[in-house]
């Protein structure tokens, strides 16, 4: 994630994403990887928890603004609280 970044470990994983948390001194980071061939959306539900407040760090969007996530085959978001 970023240079600064330290305790980078994988959260949650299965056979179309892999989610990948680190954090720095100021910041949180949460990647969310599609690893499969096809976009995929994931729920306002299944992203937000214990990331209200966020941005997500590719659309400059608080989480507040998006209904979902929109991952493209082997794309990733990037949070940041």
């Amino acid at each position: 994630m970023l240079k600064q970044s330290r305790g980078g470990k994988e959260v949650f994983g299965n056979k179309q994403i892999i989610a990948w948390r680190a954090s720095s001194p100021e910041k949180e980071y949460l990647a969310v990887f599609n690893i499969s061939e096809k976009k995929l959306t994931v729920p306002k539900k299944s992203f937000t928890k214990g990331w209200n407040g966020s941005t997500e760090l590719w659309t400059n969007k608080k989480t507040e603004e998006l209904n979902k996530l929109e991952i493209p085959p082997h794309g990733v978001v990037l949070l940041c609280k």
